[in-house]
């Protein structure tokens, strides 16, 4: 999906193919590479650490102790300021500001040390080391697209994904950095709600664009924004965090929801069976099944006699019926987010006597209440009033 313009001031829509600036993204495609040399890991943590022992491994996972400022590298509009032969020099003049190992401070000039020592071990640039043992064999021409060769590309992947420092972080959860991401175990610092599984994420910047990148382990969800222009905010990850609302909640929540889905089993009795009005232990809020005006042989709810409150009700799983709603719907009837699938499940009681549904089972708060509420169906609804 593309959004905007391409160039400022032009009229030109910005289009997938249009190349992007992806910043510290790259810090990936810098672990990667080394994962292809073979050069992570290596070193222990108990080894003994003297004044020259700064390894490939402290230098992409911030564990240098050295301090992050750019200002001798870059300045504005996007122009390097330092040649490629004044990196290691540079580097070797800095004074560490932290103990070796001691704190995770993020600096990029680890990566372009490591970006230096790649080019003399391939005896290529960087640029076309990349191009030709990451892009070419992914199928990475002006965007990433399927690989063209499905034989493994990458090596030392569980290496580079593996923790190396912890990161700040007030969670409990774990908010680590690997070799070129960082690690966030969900639900945490990208939002409550979410399963419990982990996240691969980094941001880029340069002068000129933000980028943000979310890759959700163990499902197939990946979240890609790159920008052309330089917010007051950092769009590009909101963008992508607002990407996993929808897919890891209101799209994965739709998903399991069919998987228990059995049309194999269906409701034991017609729908006029379970019409009535059903009205909680106190008396003070009611539930109506009646027929879907538009869709026969279908329920309808209705909260409170309310015809604003009304929504399909659709056969789940025998006499349990589901009124889950999508993302649009939850937000053209100005509802409030709600992740517990329970939540929209009514599920039918019936007399042990008489064999009519009598009542019906709402889990309406499965934190608290995880049994449910139990609303009993009126015989006479001329005895009910709200």
């Amino acid at each position: 999906m593309s959004v905007g313009v391409c160039i400022k001031d032009k009229t030109s829509c910005a289009v997938s193919v249009d190349a992007y600036g992806i910043g510290s993204m790259t810090k990936a495609m810098i672990s990667a590479a080394l994962g292809l040399l073979e050069l992570l890991p290596e070193f222990r943590k108990d080894e003994t650490i003297g004044a020259c022992a700064i390894t490939i491994a402290d230098l992409v996972s911030h564990h240098t102790g050295f301090p992050p400022n750019l200002s001798l590298g870059f300045q504005g509009d996007g122009e390097s300021l330092l040649s490629k032969d004044q990196v290691l020099p540079t580097v070797n003049a800095m004074r560490q500001v932290r103990p070796l190992r001691s704190q995770w401070i993020y600096c990029r000039w680890g990566y372009s040390v490591t970006g230096t020592i790649i080019e003399r071990l391939s005896g290529q640039s960087l640029r076309e080391f990349l191009r030709s043992t990451l892009f070419r064999p992914l199928g990475m021409k002006n965007a990433t697209n399927a690989a063209t060769d499905r034989s493994p590309v990458l090596k030392q992947m569980p290496t580079i994904l593996s923790t190396q420092a912890p990161m700040f972080t007030s969670s409990l959860r774990e908010r680590s950095y690997a070799f070129g991401w960082v690690r966030s175990q969900l639900p945490g610092v990208l939002g409550s709600g979410s399963p419990s599984l982990l996240a691969l994420s980094h941001s880029g910047s340069t002068v000129g664009y933000f980028s943000s990148i979310f890759i959700f382990s163990g499902i197939d969800v990946a979240a890609v924004v790159l920008t052309n222009s330089m917010a007051l905010n950092d769009g590009a990850d909101w963008i992508a965090q607002a990407a996993h609302n929808r897919v890891l909640q209101y799209e994965q929540m739709h998903a399991d929801l069919e998987k228990g889905r059995n049309t194999s089993s269906r409701p034991a009795k017609p729908p006029h069976a379970y019409q009535g009005l059903y009205v909680n232990a106190i008396g003070n809020f009611c539930i109506r099944i009646s027929p879907h005006p538009d869709k026969q042989g279908l329920l309808r709810l209705t909260f409170q006699e309310s015809f604003l409150q009304s929504y399909d009700l659709r056969p789940y799983c025998g006499d349990v019926f589901e009124w889950l709603l999508s993302l649009d719907g939850t937000v053209c009837r100005g509802r409030y987010h709600i992740w517990d699938l329970e939540y929209f499940k009514f599920a039918f009681l019936c007399d042990e006597k008489s064999g009519q549904v009598s009542s019906l089972r709402w889990v309406d708060d499965s934190g608290w209440s995880p049994e449910g509420q139990i609303f009993m169906r009126l015989e006479d609804e001329a005895t009910h009033s709200i």
